[in-house]
């Protein structure tokens, strides 16, 4: 994202406040993704209501290498259990490429972490009241690592 400060001699960062904060759809490879996993919400499709696809919901990683963290990456997988054995569509990184992708979510600030750092936080989620078809998404960042503690919204 940092590319914006330089674009054919133009400093475009005004540009870049504007484009992180908007999520992008994108193809992220594996290799970028430097935490660990975690799954945010599951929901049985038979089961689940309406209210459901408005959630706020806690999220914890662990830096599994030292690198700069730019962006948090979110993606879905479905689970057909009744089937057998059950078969699982992923949207994941490493996983054969599906027209959703993956969700990129800049953050404001690059974090530098080490391996066993923790980033954690909650993921807020609803319908979006001008668009349907679009959702509203907040994040917020804590931050824990050897040399000290920062957090973001």
């Amino acid at each position: 994202i940092g590319f914006w400060s330089h674009i054919w001699g133009f400093d475009f960062s005004p540009m870049q406040e504007m484009v992180i904060q908007e999520p992008i759809s994108d193809f992220v490879d594996v290799s970028a993704i430097a935490t660990s996993t975690c799954c945010v919400l599951d929901l049985d499709l038979q089961t689940c209501r309406r209210e459901d696809l408005d959630f706020l919901a806690p999220y914890s990683l662990t830096m599994q290498r030292k690198d700069f963290v730019h962006a948090i990456v979110v993606w879905f997988d479905v689970s057909f259990r009744a089937h057998s054995p059950p078969v699982v569509l992923s949207t994941a990184p490493g996983q054969p490429a599906t027209h959703w992708k993956q969700t990129v979510l800049y953050l404001d600030d690059p974090l530098v972490g080490h391996k066993g750092d923790k980033i954690s936080g909650l993921l807020a989620v609803r319908k979006s009241l001008q668009n349907p078809r679009d959702l509203d998404v907040k994040v917020s960042v804590d931050f824990r690592r050897k040399v000290g503690q920062v957090s973001k919204v």
